[in-house]
């Protein structure tokens, strides 16, 4: 019914056991009463293209405790809220929150704590990042490969390298081409002769998507 190379979608009929009525079994076994069906068999394989794509920054963010700690209240009564104490005088800290509910007064009491931290950029060698990056790409593309795929082409390879809000980031895009045994097999439901008599075609999917 389809011929290698040709597009498919899903549920379509591929291989199909139905006798043509110009051939000659076709009139035999419908004189007879009998469906013109025989038992249909073939391999089905599909080329399907994967891909994975994964990004890596060439400097890494590391965040230093230095010890200092500012503690804030927020308080909440009903839709009324506020806070008791002044804003951390540090920009770049951790937080910790603990809430605590005054049973049995609509009131709740967080204490806040930021804790201070020194921010420090370092740079990455970019084989490093490079090489990450290759085999998470690569890990997306295994995820989605179905028990059995087989890798035809070599893979395409594509790595990107530019430059992000002010950081470079370097690319990596991995696709693949697959071949995927798609069939599955669905039964003849058997129709009836009246169905048959009166032209209507019934097509026996043996393997198929």
């Amino acid at each position: 019914m389809v011929q290698e190379g040709d597009p498919v979608t899903a549920g379509q009929v591929l291989i199909s056991g139905m006798i043509p009525p110009q051939a000659p079994e076709h009139k035999e076994l419908t004189d007879k009463g009998e469906v013109p069906y025989t038992h249909a068999q073939g391999m089905v394989g599909a080329r399907v293209w994967h891909e994975g794509v994964a990004e890596g920054t060439l400097e890494r963010r590391e965040e230093t405790p230095t010890g200092r700690v500012h503690r804030q209240l927020l308080w909440q009564w009903g839709s009324r809220q506020g806070t008791i104490g002044s804003d951390p005088p540090f920009d770049s800290f951790s937080e910790d929150r603990r809430s605590w509910r005054l049973w049995p007064l609509p009131m709740v009491i967080t204490l806040l704590q930021r804790f201070e931290v020194q921010t420090e950029t370092v740079p990455l060698a970019p084989d490093l990042v490079e090489a990450n990056v290759l085999d998470a790409a690569w890990e997306q593309v295994k995820e989605v490969l179905p028990a059995g795929a087989v890798i035809g082409t070599p893979a395409q390879v594509e790595m990107e390298r530019f430059t992000d809000d002010g950081v470079e980031v370097i690319r990596a895009k991995v696709t693949v081409e697959a071949v995927h045994d798609i069939h599955s097999f669905r039964p003849l439901s058997a129709p009836s002769m009246a169905k048959i008599s009166s032209g209507e075609r019934f097509l026996q999917p043996v393997p198929g998507p």
